[in-house]
């Protein structure tokens, strides 16, 4: 499958995309009905068939999350067949992904880090930077290596820095489904704890990858020294930023006494401001909106948590729990009518190539590859995570590399992402 189908797919769709959320249409009663009414018809009827689902897996121990994908997939190729139902979702498919990406990024970036373990965190902290960063570059070549080699892609299906870029994408991990499958089995929380640090960093570690990546995709010169010098301006100006935001929100929440509401206002403003300074304004130097979100969320963990009393903590963590929900629930129904739209029912974008049944071999076949990338990237460093934190064991690097198949929080998002 061509690059182009899904991450640096024409741009002329974005350009479509803003006609048809923009146009009026009307209903059998005469009715108009504008884009913007499809898709929030369509954001509260995903919440709507979340519930149900959400209802189905706790009576069946079924994964809510695949369920909402193939539902997706299912509502995408039907489409034509759903009246108003089916226009919002035609509408959705074709939303500009930027727009998403500055919804869902922050909830669900922002959300890992301040409910992260700060404690343990510390300890782990060599070890979750090991894993995040150097593992996650050996890694990212590795599946760029597999793309082109093993599985024979050519320069018209990718380049070698369109499957590096592939590669920075597969190499984000999620944590969702490990720590359920962990949890019932008795797993340690330092070991939980070790693998959604290890999620949240590299959800900075791959983006970064993929900045730099796509500027020189775009034909822009960079040499090494200048690499190494992005790399570090988007790095180390998201922690500073973050860390900011973070001074700022604690100084606020410090002022509050009992009031459940300003308090979680505060981290809402803080998660999503952090971000689109980072993206949007300019500061002299480029900044990752993703690492100043880990950063502000890791922030308010170690400092900002004990600021809030037993009361309002309660309402900030049932806030934050359902905004991820809705989050997760809405991306993977979105990733799913993409599919059914564009890839079923063959809705591609200007440019972008079919998929064949070749590539679903290849499928497969990447898979595997993704297994042992992730293997050989952990195996590299083992010297260092047997050593440090709480050390690591090779029966625990066998359930490292069952996170690498489940799509990270970050990936998902990557997954509606047409630059």
């Amino acid at each position: 499958m061509s690059l182009s189908t899904g991450i640096l797919g024409s741009e002329s769709a974005v350009a479509d995309s803003t006609t048809d959320v923009g146009h009026t249409t009307g209903d059998a009663s005469g009715h108009a009905t504008g884009g913007e009414t499809q898709v929030i018809f369509f954001l509260f009827g995903a919440l709507l068939l979340g519930g149900l689902f959400k209802e189905v897996n706790k009576k069946t121990g079924i994964p809510y999350t695949p369920m909402l994908f193939i539902l997706g997939i299912v509502c995408g190729w039907a489409y034509t067949d759903l009246g108003f139902f089916g226009e919002s979702l035609h509408t959705i498919s074709n939303v500009d992904p930027h727009g998403l990406l500055l919804i869902f990024l922050p909830i669900l970036i922002f959300e890992s880090g301040f409910n992260a373990d700060w404690h343990i965190f510390k300890k782990q902290l060599i070890q979750i930077l090991t894993l995040a960063i150097p593992a996650v570059f050996v890694s990212a070549i590795l599946l760029a290596f597999c793309i082109k080699v093993i599985l024979g892609y050519s320069d018209e299906y990718y380049t070698w820095l369109a499957a590096f870029m592939f590669g920075a994408i597969l190499s984000c991990t999620d944590t969702v489904a490990v720590l359920a499958l962990l949890k019932e089995c008795g797993a340690s929380k330092k070991f939980n704890s070790l693998i959604e640090g290890e999620s949240l960093i590299n959800d900075g570690t791959c983006m970064v990858l993929l900045t730099i990546a796509s500027e020189i995709y775009k034909g822009r010169s960079m040499p090494p020294q200048q690499i190494v010098s992005v790399f570090l301006q988007l790095t180390l100006g998201g922690v500073v930023l973050g860390i900011v935001f973070g001074i700022l929100s604690v100084i606020w929440i410090r002022k509050i006494f009992n009031d459940e509401i300003l308090v979680v206002n505060i981290t809402l403003i803080g998660c999503y401001m952090v971000y689109f300074v980072a993206e949007n304004v300019n500061l002299g130097i480029k900044i990752s909106g993703i690492i100043a979100l880990v950063s502000l969320g890791l922030f308010m963990a170690a400092f900002g948590r004990t600021r809030i009393n037993a009361e309002s903590e309660h309402a900030v963590h049932t806030f934050w729990r359902y905004a991820v929900y809705c989050a997760e629930t809405v991306i993977f129904m979105v990733a799913g009518i993409i599919i059914g739209v564009r890839m079923l029912r063959g809705e591609l974008e200007e440019g972008a190539l079919p998929v064949t049944i070749d590539d679903v071999y290849k499928l497969g076949a990447l898979y595997i590859c993704m297994t042992v990338c992730r293997f050989l990237a952990i195996a590299v460093f083992m010297p260092i995570l047997k050593r440090y934190g709480y050390g690591l064991t090779w029966k625990e690097v066998k359930l490292f590399e069952n996170s690498q198949f489940l799509t990270s929080k970050l990936g998902r998002c990557f997954n509606l992402w047409r630059p």
